[in-house]
């Protein structure tokens, strides 16, 4: 279950990303705008998927990461 919760979460990013980009290629929302919803977006995302998470699965999701990542952590990496 956990595995398929993750490939959930990987393509939910994938679809936001790739919406976020067009948005922002063809003039309706600037590059700023994008980077700023993309990171609320997948620190949302990652919440809800793990909510779907069995309890063993979210303990490991959040020891290997407590929260979501701040704007700067995103742009840094």
């Amino acid at each position: 279950m956990d595995a398929t919760t993750r490939q959930a979460y990987t393509r939910q990013i994938k679809a936001m990303a790739d919406e976020l980009s067009r948005l922002a290629n063809s003039g309706e929302i600037t590059w700023s705008q994008a980077v700023s919803q993309a990171q609320e977006a997948r620190n949302t995302i990652m919440e809800i998927i793990r909510n779907r998470s069995t309890p063993a699965g979210r303990a490991v999701a959040e020891w290997l990461k407590r929260e979501g990542k701040t704007l700067n952590e995103l742009i840094a990496k």
